[in-house]
């Protein structure tokens, strides 16, 4: 038998604090599966993002253990949607083994990301000003609404042909909607690309960027949409977080369906190690090679994982430092 299989955990603490939606996050784990037949070999990393992902680590863990196994007896595993981190790493690795290794640099063509707080933002923002970007995504909500529009206001003022990519994580109210949209300039408006989960309800977002026709982007909303997206002309894009999608095979069916109706498709991160963005630059050069991938969360890593980046200058974390869980 020429087939093997393994399991292994990381734990690795940050070089800063993550400042999300859902708390802060101090330390990233995650589950990486190796697989080998003869002498190739393929790798796949599964990390929900806690607070975030529908399943735990302790699921993708499980469910990777029986893809593996089935893989291990060429007896196929039903998909279920217990795990879509395990789905994810499992498809990687076998893409890997039957398509080569899926490594690219993440911060090429990628768009800067500005998060935090408004002050964490502003010392982002100063980084760039003097050589501003086509295109900026912000993560925003922690806010008043107003204050919001006018900190977009004054980026615009400093480089009046940013396009801005807006992410709300579903922060807003209804009516906190409504007074950031009338906070809006129209050179402001005209400026969107889209804007990504703002309300804390999926009707809600849609009924309020159809009202104030602006561009509305999906990102976790899809896991309420089943396998079909809302028919609304106001939805614009579809961010993927593989994740949380899943399989390949589901992630290519979302790309298909939204490129259908001529929205914009890009891929995105749940701040995954090194090694799984890596592979995610890979993918968005195949699977949506127009549109730059969301992958601008690098910067908390201390390490590569298990294989270097391209032109990364950070050390590495190998195998051997990993705690084996399971090996065939």
């Amino acid at each position: 038998m020429t087939r093997r299989a393994a399991l292994y955990r990381y734990r690795v603490p940050l070089v800063r604090p993550l400042r999300l939606a859902f708390g802060t996050l101090c330390v990233r784990e995650g589950v990486v599966l190796e697989l080998q037949d003869g002498e190739r070999q393929g790798w796949g990393e599964a990390a929900p993002l806690p607070g975030f992902s529908p399943d735990s680590l302790d699921q993708a863990e499980q469910r990777l253990r029986r893809l593996a196994t089935g893989w291990l007896d060429e007896v196929p595993v039903a998909r279920t949607s217990d795990s879509p981190a395990a789905a994810f790493a499992f498809d990687c690795a076998r893409w890997e083994l039957d398509k080569g290794l899926l490594v690219a640099d993440p911060t090429l063509g990628a768009y800067p990301l500005l998060a935090g707080s408004r002050e964490q933002q502003q010392r982002q923002w100063l980084a760039l000003r003097d050589q501003p970007p086509v295109s900026i995504k912000l993560k925003l909500g922690g806010e008043a609404p107003a204050s919001d529009a006018a900190w977009l206001q004054q980026l615009l003022d400093d480089a009046p042909r940013l396009r801005l990519r807006l992410d709300i994580n579903r922060r807003w109210t209804r009516a906190q909607a409504e007074q950031f949209a009338s906070a809006l300039s129209k050179d402001l408006r005209a400026a969107i690309d889209y804007i990504e989960e703002p309300c804390q309800q999926l009707q809600q977002s849609l009924a309020w960027a159809e009202q104030q026709r602006l561009p509305l982007g999906l990102d976790e909303s899809l896991s309420e949409c089943g396998e079909r997206l809302p028919d609304s002309p106001a939805l614009k894009a579809l961010i993927l977080k593989p994740t949380l999608v899943g399989s390949l095979s589901r992630l290519q069916r979302w790309l298909e369906q939204a490129r259908r109706r001529g929205m914009r498709t890009l891929l995105s991160s749940c701040f995954e190690s090194p090694l799984a963005l890596g592979q995610l630059a890979a993918l968005a050069r195949e699977l949506t090679p127009d549109e730059p991938p969301g992958l601008d969360t690098l910067g908390p890593w201390p390490q590569d994982l298990i294989r270097p980046l391209p032109n990364s200058t950070r050390p590495l974390l190998p195998l051997e430092q990993l705690t084996c869980l399971w090996r065939s």
